[in-house]
């Protein structure tokens, strides 16, 4: 990520004869100017993928509100979404869109708990929560509930915190803003009557004075219409 997300749109739309323009978000521009440069280095003509950068209401709006565009492919956030939707909508531009989710991870009475601990974990902490089909709730049968939850938590507890370019488990949130909407988050559920099991917190001392940095967490809540089960958390 996020050249994943790139990668998996720019290929189709190749294939099927088209040209391209990508803008990444404003905070990770990078990897899709690196991708630009990778393709001119593969021998793809010039103009066939290109590359802008810049904020959404600015350079994202301009090319789709342009009657040139012929279709508009976004994955990010709802907010994201319904701005694509109004800019495409005077020139009836398609559009597809990849928004933020909640998805399930249901865990019943007669599962492997091992591996649902295992598969719970990995769903959930991948990329540090940063991807929009993470399990961001878990369901978890009455008959299980215990047991499961000793062994997940003995689990997320294990895990490394670090540089994503080691072995590590979890690397960090990738900005300060998006770092300081989690603790909003764990604060506001824990108001609504959410229980931290573990972490719920930053890191900042040590090798984690650098950088934006949160600790695996997990929370248990009996009330599944709290802002924290219905709302993406995007994070660990």
């Amino acid at each position: 990520y996020p050249l994943a997300l790139v990668a998996r749109k720019l290929g189709p739309g190749l294939v099927a004869g088209n040209t391209m323009v990508l803008k990444s978000h404003e905070e990770a521009p990078l990897s899709g100017l690196r991708m630009a440069h990778l393709s001119h280095e593969a021998g793809l003509p010039s103009g066939v993928f290109n590359v802008v950068t810049g904020t959404g209401p600015t350079v994202g709006e301009a090319l789709v509100s342009n009657s040139i565009t012929q279709l508009v492919s976004m994955t990010g956030s709802v907010r994201g979404g319904r701005e694509i939707f109004r800019a495409a909508a005077d020139n009836i531009t398609m559009v597809r869109l990849e928004l933020g989710g909640k998805a399930p991870f249901i865990v019943m009475e007669d599962a492997d708990i091992d591996k649902a601990v295992e598969y719970a974990a990995t769903a959930r902490f991948a990329n540090c929560g940063q991807v929009c089909t993470c399990n961001e709730r878990l369901y978890v049968h009455n008959k299980v509930a215990e047991e499961f939850i000793e062994r997940f938590l003995a689990h997320v507890e294990k895990l490394q915190v670090g540089d994503p370019l080691t072995a590590v488990d979890i690397g960090p949130k990738f900005n300060r803003m998006e770092l300081e909407k989690l603790e909003a988050i764990v604060e506001a559920a824990t108001a609504e009557g959410a229980e931290i099991l573990t972490g719920g917190k930053r890191l900042d001392h040590g090798p984690y004075s650098n950088g934006h940095w949160f600790e695996p967490t997990v929370l248990t809540v009996n009330d599944n219409s709290t802002d924290i089960m219905q709302k993406e958390v995007f994070g660990p």
